[in-house]
């Protein structure tokens, strides 16, 4: 009977594509399977080590399944998993994801599979291996090992079925929601209560699929529970279901490593949290809430190369957990755009809730973010949780077998390969930018994409006031003759706006125009003293065609910019730099001063003092040892122009002995007009691949940096704007800058004095390939931890 029913289902398919005029490109193909995965013997539950004193659990108290989606036909052909388990490993899924990828001749991006991270599952093969201290005994681990092939056999099964009731017709829309259920466990108030939520219905208006994530973990039972659960995710499939019969509910799990439900402890907490989502997917759709989604996606997936720390770094917390020899793990992201008008992102791993925050943030709020996706290797902690420390950033690692903490720098590596698979779906490869400079105001229209754009009219928007329409400002393209142009009439400080009466102008790929100096800027009255607020600028075109376009806004508006010199130390190899950081003042010093109470300059090995360069003029002081070195100029200064590193001292600072105590390091500096003054002391790894302005960020003040200063040589190969250090400005580094352009400096991992939120690390370009993961062991920790 099954297979005569897949032989209607394929001969319904086949008869549709006879009358479609393109088959795998017809909208609404879907499907959904479920097929019940309850253990079939005794078996140990997982999440809890504490369960290591515990029985196999021999009961079920809720029924958990599998349950696919697939979306499109073809090569198109889209398949979503998710799995009622804590977390499923790489031998699990990588194996199963290849096997279905070859035999549905699609692309393994997209094929994605989820877990809910119920802590009531049955124990998996190769997930949490060091969960309950020592191995299983044998026929506890013989039904784990048996429960694991079953489980790739019922996944299968899910996405085989559902690629079988695919019919045509479906409409897909989306609405992002919310909850207060999950709570920052780590007492941080960190969280991300967001609750998206997608509907597909088929042909004749029928809800048949409803899709939600919550970031919250699966702890809502505790570890004295042990049956057989989806706690919370499964209650909100069953309460989804009961109030839409008829259609498949499947729960997803966002950013929720940092996050547990509250309150907890009692079937029917799950239960009421449970119906706490149902009851906002009911509201969503019952209240025509959400919004039509195309039904073409677009797949991409990227592998990153992630260190474990081997040494402390500056500021590390107690209990900083070290690998004892370097190693990496490969960490995949997953995108799916649905057109333009959804983006769903699939994180592996525990991941915390700063990334979730940051990537809607930075990419806007038709981004979908979900974790515990295919691979669940171990957590994932963010900078900012890194430098704090505790069971997310460390001892969670025993437990899943990894050998360490993560290194610094994970944030920006995955952070980048998203924004990198979302370029195009944000916009930023196919819209104009504006770019701003921050020390004149100057204003271009640019276009870095790769199409040629047509437009007849823009309009650039300040909420402040910060705009100056005056002829003598703002260099219209009325102003410079070109056809046809015509500011409006209304044009004040709050909004500029010129329009085409007749034709368009074309914005070829590359194409760059002037408007003037429109941006007031007002720089700080001299060097060293705070910049004041940032400018809110918002600008739009209209295309000749029809339709507005919310273009970008570049360079340096709305970050913040530090005046002052600044002395940059490489964590990792004690480098010390002095940089000019200004974008408003060049200045000339004629002595400096670096100081270190703990006596960690190597004053005798490691300065390469400007006297040692052969600077003319300049001077060691008698008195320079390990805990300060000076320098000074007596007959003269040294020029800094802004915005440029001109001194490298060398491996000045010793850091073999640890982290580095920022408290005790001084930087002083001696300016020509005798003013003394302190400056800013960062960790960081300056001038990434296209940062030609060493600010850490690869923007359109690059661009600028780039273009002023094309076709000149420079001084030493790979200084200034020569990206592929042949010693000349030209073509090959404007290539350099575009396959970088925004990567963006983590501002939060940088450790400042005595400026802290000024400070920036350089953004690190993504190292890509296929690594095996190693895993490690270390001592066993006796509490009963929750994963």
């Amino acid at each position: 009977m099954n297979r005569f029913r897949n032989a209607l289902r394929q001969a319904s398919l086949l008869l549709a594509c006879l009358t479609s005029a393109v088959c795998y490109g017809q909208d609404g193909y879907f499907g959904t399977a479920k097929v019940n995965i309850n253990p079939l013997t005794p078996i140990m539950l997982s999440g809890y080590a504490g369960r290591a004193t515990l029985a196999e659990s021999t009961g079920v108290q809720q029924n958990i399944f599998v349950q696919a989606a697939a979306f499109g036909m073809g090569a198109e052909t889209s398949l979503l998993l998710t799995v009622d388990s804590t977390g499923l490993p790489d031998n699990v899924v990588d194996p199963l994801r290849a096997k279905l990828a070859n035999n549905l001749g699609i692309a393994q991006e997209r094929i994605v599979m989820t877990c809910t991270h119920s802590h009531s599952c049955p124990c998996v093969s190769g997930y949490l291996p060091n969960l309950f201290g020592a191995p299983l005994p044998a026929t506890q681990q013989q039904h784990v090992d048996a429960y694991t092939a079953k489980l790739v056999e019922w996944m299968e099964e899910a996405a085989t079925e559902a690629l079988d009731n695919r019919t045509p017709g479906h409409e897909i829309s989306w609405a992002n929601g919310s909850a207060g259920f999950g709570q920052n466990r780590r007492g941080e108030g960190v969280d991300d209560h967001d609750l998206p939520v997608m509907l597909v219905k088929n042909a004749v208006g029928e809800a048949k699929a409803i899709i939600a994530s919550y970031a919250t973990h699966g702890t809502t039972l505790n570890a004295s529970d042990n049956l057989v659960s989806g706690d919370w995710p499964g209650y909100a499939r069953q309460a989804i279901e009961t109030l839409y019969p008829g259609a498949a509910a499947m729960i997803m799990i966002g950013a929720a490593a940092d996050s547990n439900p509250t309150p907890a402890g009692t079937s029917l907490a799950a239960f009421n949290h449970g119906r706490t989502v149902a009851n906002e997917v009911r509201r969503l759709i019952d209240n025509n809430l959400m919004t039509p989604v195309s039904s073409q996606i677009s797949a991409f997936q990227t592998e990153v190369k992630l260190d474990f720390a081997t040494t402390l770094q500056p500021g590390d917390p107690p209990g900083t957990m070290l690998a004892p020899s370097p190693s990496s793990m490969n960490y995949g992201v997953t995108s799916w755009t649905f057109g333009k008008d959804l983006a769903m992102v699939f994180m592996e791993g525990e991941v915390v809730a700063d990334y979730s925050l940051r990537l809607k943030a930075e990419l806007g709020d038709k981004v979908w973010v979900n974790a515990y996706s295919n691979d669940v290797m171990g957590y994932i902690p963010s900078e900012r949780v890194l430098r704090a420390g505790g069971y997310e950033a460390d001892s969670s690692n025993y437990y899943y077998g990894n050998p360490g903490r993560l290194a610094y720098g994970l944030e920006d590596k995955i952070v980048g390969a998203v924004h990198e698979q979302l370029f195009d779906f944000t916009g930023q490869g196919d819209r104009l930018q504006l770019l701003v400079d921050w020390r004149t105001g100057e204003a271009s229209i640019v276009n870095m994409g790769d199409l040629t754009l047509s437009i007849d009219g823009y309009t650039i928007s300040s909420p402040a006031g910060k705009l100056n329409p005056a002829n003598g400002a703002w260099q219209s393209f009325q102003d410079q003759g070109l056809s046809s142009w015509d500011e409006a009439n209304n044009s004040n400080s709050s909004r500029i706006t010129e329009f085409k009466t007749a034709g368009s102008q074309l914005f070829a790929p590359g194409t760059r125009l002037s408007i003037g100096r429109p941006v007031i800027i007002v720089p700080p009255a001299k060097f060293g003293d705070d910049v004041g607020g940032t400018v809110e600028l918002t600008f739009e075109y209209s295309l000749a065609g029809g339709g507005t376009e919310q273009g970008g806004v570049r360079a340096e508006i709305g970050v913040d910019v530090i005046n002052n010199l600044v002395m940059t130390i490489n964590p990792l190899t004690g480098a010390v730099g002095i940089r000019n950081a200004s974008p408003f003042f060049d200045v000339s010093i004629a002595a400096y001063s670096i100081a270190s109470t703990d006596g960690k300059l190597r004053r005798a090995v490691g300065w390469r003092s400007l006297a040692d360069q052969s600077l003319a003029g300049w001077d060691e002081a008698d008195n320079s040892n390990a805990f300060r070195v000076t320098e000074f100029n007596p007959t003269g200064q040294l020029y800094l122009a802004e915005g440029g590193t001109v001194l490298n001292l060398g491996t000045l600072l010793d850091v073999s002995g640890g982290a580095i105590n920022l408290d005790g390091l001084k930087f002083e500096f001696l300016l020509s007009n005798g003013e003394t003054l302190v400056g800013v002391i960062e960790l960081a790894e300056v001038g990434a691949a296209g940062d030609y302005d060493l600010d850490g960020r690869v923007d359109g003040a690059d661009f600028l940096a780039w273009q002023r200063s094309l076709g000149s040589s420079v001084a030493v190969a790979g200084a200034g704007a020569d990206g592929n250090a042949n010693g000349v400005v030209d073509a090959g580094d404007l290539a350099v800058w575009r396959s970088h352009f925004g990567s963006v400096g983590n501002e939060e991992a940088a450790a400042s004095v005595p400026e802290p939120a000024s400070s920036t690390i350089a953004w690190l370009p993504l190292l890509l390939g296929f690594l095996h993961r190693r895993r490690g062991v270390y001592a066993r920790f006796a509490d009963a931890q929750a994963c």
